[in-house]
């Protein structure tokens, strides 16, 4: 039972993660393309103002539909995952937010090894009340519970999360009667103290030594190393980005303005910073010991100009940010990554390379969105602990999980 009401938690922290306005702070200037002055003059003071932000509401949605991929249960598969609730943080958990910004991961695990107050004040001052929703395809949902071991997984499901002072809450009268062991109803684990044990025995600064690049295998110290890389400067990247000002909107009673930012993914791949990364990654050995030579890349992006409207015509990449003109906080940011794939596939089908299990003039796409829309900024949000909740001892992660 340990092990299974370790991942839940783990699952819905990760969540939560992404609502956390405060990683706003400390980040690099907005990317203004062509914009007026006056829109990226906008840009900017939205990001000031979403760094005071202490409490709001956010709902958020995550979907993704795959069509006519081989290996999928159906012909066309979704999940749908909601995440809504009120938030608010102190400012312990702000500031530790505003540590982690701009690090990489081995950044982060080497700073909590040298001192693990920050994510247990993260975690002590951050809170949460919310729901999470789960709706997919229930073919989906039946291969899921034969990889499970019979174990029945809903097509819909929805788990309410709560975290305050430190501790974290999920009621599991849903899940309760699809996994042995769960228990039903309000469960709560201190996930501060978890952390500061954790803490407290080494266990970040071994991760940390592990990380060391000195004692990483080739391919993955390389890996890290292009990490950085592409985490760094972004210049040679931002000819292929596109930032308009579309039509305003209203929202809360203001005018909002609307910026729509897009990525033309097909001219990259023709570009020559395109071609300088590949090699880059293939020299690095991140790429493993079969990566292909530098004679060989230089073969394949030959033929991208030639094959590569045909590939990339069906691709969209961009989102959308819509910005409060009198209060400068973002109530709106949406993120798509679209793929039709049928240009792909007749090329095969000309070619005779047809991948197994799909049929030339089938529909075959890839459609991932977000749509994060936040409210109430700064007003303040009661957030407290479930009456009854069955709290699982700390004791009960000490032990190897069974």
């Amino acid at each position: 039972m340990r092990s299974k009401l370790f991942s839940l938690m783990v699952v819905f922290a990760l969540l939560l993660g992404t609502f956390g306005t405060a990683l706003a702070q400390e980040m690099p200037k907005p990317f203004c393309g062509d914009l007026a002055a006056e829109d990226c003059d906008l840009l900017m003071a939205s990001q000031e103002a979403m760094m005071g932000v202490t409490s709001y509401k956010s709902a958020a949605t995550y979907d993704a539909v795959l069509s006519g991929i081989p290996g999928l249960p159906a012909k066309e598969v979704a999940v749908s995952v909601a995440v809504g609730g009120a938030f608010s943080s102190d400012e312990a958990a702000l500031a530790a937010m505003q540590s982690m910004v701009g690090k990489t991961q081995a950044d982060i695990v080497a700073m909590l090894a040298e001192d693990g107050t920050p994510l247990v004040d993260l975690l002590s001052g951050w809170n949460v009340d919310a729901t999470v929703s789960v709706d997919m395809t229930p073919e989906l949902a039946d291969a899921f519970a034969a990889q499970a071991g019979g174990i029945a997984i809903p097509a819909t499901a929805s788990v309410g999360i709560i975290l305050v002072n430190g501790v974290l809450y999920a009621d599991l009268t849903e899940i309760a009667p699809l996994a042995p062991g769960v228990p039903e109803g309000w469960i709560g684990i201190s996930v501060a103290e978890l952390v500061q044990a954790q803490v407290d025995a080494g266990v970040f600064a071994a991760a940390a030594a592990q990380m060391d690049p000195a004692a990483l295998d080739p391919t993955t110290a390389a890996a890290l190393g292009v990490q950085g890389m592409l985490m760094g400067d972004m210049s040679a990247m931002e000819q292929f980005i596109t930032v308009e000002r579309v039509d305003d909107t209203d929202v809360d009673g203001q005018a909002a303005a609307v910026i729509v930012t897009s990525f033309d993914v097909g001219g990259l791949v023709a570009s020559p910073e395109f071609a300088d990364l590949v090699k880059t990654l293939a020299a690095s050995g991140a790429l493993g010991a079969d990566a292909p030579s530098a004679a060989d890349i230089d073969q394949v992006l030959t033929m991208i100009p030639m094959v590569g409207p045909m590939i990339f015509e069906g691709l969209s990449v961009g989102g959308s940010t819509t910005i409060g003109i009198d209060d400068n906080f973002v109530y709106d940011a949406t993120a798509e990554f679209m793929w039709d794939l049928s240009g792909l596939i007749q090329m095969a089908a000309m070619s005779g390379q047809l991948p197994e299990g799909i049929v030339a003039g089938d529909t075959v796409a890839i459609d991932i969105m977000t749509d994060i829309a936040d409210s109430e900024f700064n007003v303040e949000q009661t957030i407290e602990a479930p009456a009854d909740a069955m709290m699982i001892p700390l004791e009960a992660f000490a032990a190897p999980a069974q």
